[in-house]
């Protein structure tokens, strides 16, 4: 049986995870956090207002075979197939596969970082993301009274147009 060890708790690596046949596959997922974030559901939480709720118990979310350690990497040793992790543990494994996911470093661009502060974003946690639904929400509701004003001045032009 061959031994995978997966490193992160993201979706590709939860799914890979669970999709292993294990009468063939020994499979360990390591993830630094216990807790599972479904990202691209941020995208409808800031701009849809949809409900929050898309943090998962990671170990809830893997099939029973599946055996999870929430461990913090901290060494990958290719030619010797181990990975150390914080707590001391080495991790043996036939193949590794490294899911960790991706950052966004808004510090690359000058501004993005206040931006993101002011009116939040959609892509780093689910805070940010409400910050930005209000954000929005308050700028449509500001233009919604503006857009109501102009058609009513617009209407009243008309009418008195219509009366001339």
């Amino acid at each position: 049986m061959r031994r995978i060890l997966i490193i992160g708790g993201g979706t590709g690596s939860t799914m890979l995870a669970n999709r292993l046949p294990h009468r063939d596959f020994e499979v360990t997922l390591l993830s630094a956090s216990a807790e599972h974030m479904f990202q691209p559901s941020l995208l409808y939480v800031a701009f849809a207002n949809a409900s929050a709720n898309i943090v998962r118990d990671e170990r809830r979310l893997l099939s029973r075979h599946v055996r999870f350690a929430l461990e913090k990497v901290t060494r990958i040793d290719l030619p010797h197939r181990t990975v150390k992790a914080e707590s001391g543990v080495q991790y043996e494994y036939d193949v590794v596969v490294l899911a960790t996911g991706a950052d966004t470093d808004p510090g690359q661009i000058p501004g993005l970082s206040e931006v993101n502060e002011r009116f939040g974003d959609y892509h780093s946690t689910v805070a940010q993301a409400q910050k930005l639904w209000r954000s929005l929400d308050g700028s449509r509701a500001a233009r919604s009274r503006s857009d109501r004003l102009r058609r009513s001045a617009f209407a009243r032009r008309r009418r008195l147009r219509a009366f001339c």
